[in-house]
Formats: structure tokens, C-alpha cells, sequence
């Protein structure tokens, strides 16, 4: 029998150990009944039939309790594994739709006004400078409502989504309008939009 074989059987010995005993004491049972072993110390008949009659009921009902509350530590296993899995996935979705944003950020940050004019003339792309982020907001809310996400978790998402777009839009619409365009203390609450996106990215990634 070669090494993994072996594991093999050790792993199933060891799942199914509870039911492995009960079934050989139960066969020691019989054989010990049997044979009358006891009859060589007491007086007593061969086979206590009542007896031995509830101890198989009483094996049955044990054997099988031990295999249904198996299945249930196999579906719990299951379904907390899923619940991990699918925890993983919203934070990893969480961290791309903050990386994404603090891409454009750093773009639309270098542009000159040629540039705000040009993605101003085309629709698509002023679109994706402002929602292309957010393309999975539908998802995150689903994350919360199953709570795959905390309330907290989904709030940064939120804030983050708010804050994004109060900046990204004035700052490409209103390129040209000295009254409208984003000022210094715009450019300072984008600056801690980054400081928040920089700390989800390091502590979700």
C-alpha cells in the first residue's frame, strides 16, 4: 500500500472513528454474548434476547445520529467556507473600485484645459471618468444586504462613491468656469479621498 493510499484510509478512519467503535464493541458484544463468556463467572442463560434487542436499537439510534450530526458539521464546514469565499470577493471588488478611483484622480489631476474640453465634447468619455468606477455599486449593495460586508464597510463605499463624484464632475464640467471649478479647498477634500482610498486599499488587499 503505497503512502497516499494510506493517508487515504487514515483520513476515512479518523471522519468515521465514532461509528468504527460503537460497530466493533457491538461485534465484541455478540461475540462475547455468544459464547456465553460470562456464564464462566455467573449462572446466567446463553443470550439475553430483550436485552441484546434494545442494545441494537440503542446502537442504530447512535450510529445514526453520529451520521446526521456529521452531515451537519460537513454543511456548516460548507457554508462558512462559502461565506468566506464570498467575503473575499466583495473586499477584492471593494479594492479595485478604490484603485480605480484613485487612478482617474491622478489623471484628471494632470489634465490641461485641451484636455477637460476634449473628454467634455465626448459623452462616453465623460462617462467613464465619472461612473466607470461605480460599475459594481449594485453588487456592494448586494454584499450588505446579505452581510458578506459590514455596515461600516459598505458606509466607506458610499462615502467614497459621494466624494469621487463631487469632485471628478465640477472638476471636468466646469473646467472653464472660474465661479464653478473646483478650488483649493476641493483639491484638499479630494487630497483626504486618496488618504481614505490609500488605508481601504492597504487594509482590504
Amino acid at each position: 500500500m503505497n503512502k497516499r493510499k494510506f493517508v487515504k484510509l487514515k483520513k476515512v478512519f479518523i471522519e468515521n472513528r465514532g461509528m468504527i467503535m460503537i460497530g466493533f464493541l457491538y461485534f465484541v458484544y455478540l461475540i462475547v454474548d455468544y459464547f456465553n463468556v460470562p456464564s464462566i463467572f455467573f449462572n446466567i442463560k446463553n443470550i439475553n434476547t430483550s436485552f441484546n434487542n434494545n442494545i441494537v436499537t440503542m446502537l442504530i439510534f447512535m450510529m445514526t445520529y453520529l451520521l446526521i450530526n456529521k452531515k451537519n458539521i460537513e454543511k456548516n464546514s460548507q457554508d462558512i467556507q462559502q461565506k468566506n469565499n464570498q467575503r473575499e470577493i466583495a473586499l477584492a471588488t471593494f479594492v479595485d473600485i478604490c484603485k480605480e478611483c484613485k487612478d482617474i484622480i491622478n489623471i484628471i489631476r494632470t489634465f490641461d484645459n485641451k484636455q477637460f474640453a476634449a473628454v467634455n465634447n465626448n459623452e462616453t468619455i465623460l462617462k467613464y471618468y465619472t461612473d466607470y468606477p461605480f460599475k459594481y455599486s449594485d453588487i456592494m449593495y448586494s454584499f450588505a444586504q446579505n452581510g458578506i460586508i459590514t455596515k461600516d464597510e459598505y458606509s466607506q463605499f458610499m462615502v467614497i462613491q459621494r466624494s469621487y463624484k463631487g469632485y471628478i464632475t465640477p472638476k471636468i464640467v466646469n473646467y472653464n468656469n472660474k465661479n464653478l471649478k473646483c478650488n483649493e479647498s476641493d483639491e484638499l477634500i479630494c487630497d483626504a479621498l486618496l488618504y481614505l482610498i490609500d488605508n481601504i486599499i492597504k487594509a482590504y488587499e
